[in-house]
């Protein structure tokens, strides 16, 4: 019996062996995946962050475009209204609302030169 014994014995140290083997190689295997894993998740994760650095930056160069369209089409708005003008008192609440909306002042005057360089105030507001 002890022959049975020690063979049985034997069939049973290699089997756990050979489970121990491949728990091992499992686990290492797992481990290496893991590790992988791992190391994507930073890559994405840094890519995602690059990727919102480039998203913010094209929205404020975005919103910076926009503000200067819509300051270009207020201009050209000004410049339409002040072309239809056919008098001063037409043209004067144009010109009064754009100067003080463009150079953010309560206040403007326009002065004129004469054929001899003297100056003289042809108009203002404030």
């Amino acid at each position: 019996m002890k022959s049975a014994d020690s063979g049985t014995l034997a069939v049973q140290a290699l089997a756990a062996c050979i489970t121990m083997g491949i728990t091992l190689r499992w686990i290492f295997a797992h481990s290496q995946w893991k590790k992988r894993i791992d190391k994507d998740r930073r890559q994405t994760d840094e890519k995602h962050q690059q990727v919102r650095g480039v998203v913010d930056d094209l929205k404020a160069r975005i919103a910076v475009k926009v503000t200067e369209v819509d300051r270009g089409l207020k201009q050209y708005e000004l410049v339409r209204r002040l072309a239809e003008a056919v008098s001063w008192e037409e043209m004067f609440p144009s010109l009064d609302k754009a100067l003080k909306h463009f150079f953010k002042s309560d206040g403007w005057a326009i002065y004129l030169t004469d054929e001899k360089g003297s100056w003289a105030s042809c108009s203002a507001a404030g």
